[in-house]
């Protein structure tokens, strides 16, 4: 199993408001304290996605699939067939990890506002998933404001698992 590190954030529950500043800064250095100066992609995804399993348990499949994709009957939230036409696997943040780095602030925005209007309800993240860039496609997705660069697909299908990096429990 990759390494699984946690960080607590006491003040951060579902359905209330994060401070998005404050929680993106200590996430962006719980980051950098683990993948400083490497080029990796942040899946952030929340228990609400996947009602009847534990933090533990996705860390669990995950490491042994590569992906939180463990029901194949299962579609995605939003968009699935748009997405799934494109090859599209997986979504998540490339980013080269430097003592710049300031990201996390804009994915709990995203996972609180955006899913609001996504879905008519707020996301809480509860886990990262950390994988190795370099081993993932990208898959440039058009759309009214510009070329998505989130959606990727893996480049070895058959060795999913050797993609991941590392988890972030947010505890």
């Amino acid at each position: 199993m990759k390494h699984v590190y946690a960080i607590s954030l006491p003040g951060y529950h579902k359905g209330s408001k994060p401070d998005c500043e404050y929680i993106g800064k200590l996430l962006d250095d719980t980051i950098k304290a683990h993948f400083m100066s490497q080029h990796i992609a942040i899946r952030a995804l929340s228990l609400q996605d996947h009602p009847d399993k534990s933090t533990d348990d996705l860390i669990t499949i995950i490491s042994e699939t590569g992906t939180d994709k463990y029901d194949p009957a299962r579609k995605m939230s939003v968009a699935h067939d748009f997405y799934t036409d494109k090859g599209v696997e997986i979504f998540a943040t490339p980013v080269k990890v430097t003592d710049d780095l300031r990201l996390m602030n804009e994915v709990l925005k995203d996972f609180y506002e955006g899913a609001l209007g996504d879905r008519g309800y707020s996301l809480k993240i509860d886990l990262l998933v950390i994988y190795d860039f370099d081993q993932l496609v990208t898959i440039p997705i058009r759309y009214d404001d510009g070329v998505g660069k989130e959606a990727f697909k893996f480049k070895d299908p058959d060795k999913k698992s050797n993609t991941l990096r590392g988890f972030i429990k947010i505890i």
